[in-house]
């Protein structure tokens, strides 16, 4: 009974194997862009309350 999982395991095994390296490679690369992420979010969160200002300035203007 055992037997059949075990083949079944190594192939799971096997395909697993080659994702996990593309995994590995997607975290190398992902690394970079979380920091230029951060970079950005520092950069567009003053944007963002002054956007939230324009908006309460402009929405009276929107209602009238």
């Amino acid at each position: 009974m055992i037997e059949p999982l075990q083949i079944g395991w190594e192939v799971i095994q096997k395909v697993i194997e080659p994702l996990q390296i593309g995994w590995e490679v997607i975290q190398t690369v992902r690394e970079p862009l979380q920091s230029e992420l951060e970079v950005i979010k520092k950069v567009t969160e003053p944007l963002q309350s002054e956007l939230e200002v324009i908006q309460k300035v402009t929405e009276p203007l929107q209602i009238g």
